[in-house]
């Protein structure tokens, strides 16, 4: 195994952005899972405790951090690589049930909330009159924020806003 970890409370496990081919596993203590962390826009993804896995996406693909990982609390981890997967896997089998239940369940919420804003947006170019606070909350409840957002349509005409739709819409 590569070893177990300590992380004192505040400390910064992983950042977005970095290539890492690690997994962790918390043995104690907790870790939060950040996306733009540190800055104006930083979003509190998930909290995971003791028995919790994170980082197996990168780990996985191959691919830069998707997400920062900090430390709640003071936490200690065992850090699992591709020399010792196969180890770690033997001894800890429900893990391996575990990731898959986890990726499924993230994977399941991304689609229904792409249903979702897709749904919202086919209403909105259904209607050319449609209620811009309702498609709002759509949008904020996909978003999963709070706040009101009216000062968006401020300065915006029409023919913007419509604009602004079509650009989205091609890419839909």
């Amino acid at each position: 195994m590569a070893g177990k970890v300590k992380f004192s409370k505040g400390s910064v496990i992983f950042k977005e952005g970095a290539f890492d081919l690690s997994m962790f596993s918390i043995v104690s203590g907790k870790v939060g899972i950040y996306s733009d962390y540190g800055d104006k826009n930083e979003k509190l993804l998930t909290e995971l405790e003791s028995g919790k896995t994170f980082g197996e996406m990168g780990f996985v693909e191959a691919r830069p951090r998707s997400s920062t990982a900090v430390a709640l609390t003071d936490t200690e981890c065992e850090v699992v690589d591709a020399e010792n997967i196969d180890e770690y896997f033997e001894a800890h089998p429900e893990t391996a049930v575990e990731l898959l239940k986890n990726m499924s369940s993230r994977i399941r919420e991304l689609s229904d909330d792409y249903i979702g804003i897709c749904d919202a947006l086919s209403e909105y170019l259904d209607d050319e009159k449609a209620n811009k606070e309702g498609l709002l909350e759509k949008i904020r409840s996909f978003l999963k924020v709070d706040g009101d957002y009216s000062d968006i349509y401020r300065n915006i005409t029409q023919e913007e806003e419509d604009h602004t739709m079509s650009k989205f819409m091609y890419w839909y």
